[in-house]
């Protein structure tokens, strides 16, 4: 059951996510043409690799006690 809903928070969190980044490109916040639009990217992206990573390693701690 625990996988279901991590699986699920990365799936709907990951599209509103991509939302949101589409949201900001239109927007000129992210991209790779400038150095703060890929200062922005590599920080959002950054972030939630570093939030799925940790989530991950504490579902794979969980799951082995």
């Amino acid at each position: 059951m625990a996988w279901t809903s991590f699986v699920y928070n990365y799936a709907v969190g990951g599209l509103i996510f991509v939302v949101g980044m589409i949201y900001a490109w239109r927007q000129g916040e992210v991209g790779l043409a400038t150095r703060h639009m890929r200062r922005n990217t590599f920080t959002m992206v950054g972030g939630l690799l570093l939030v799925f990573g940790l989530h991950l390693s504490f579902m794979l701690l969980g799951s082995s006690f």
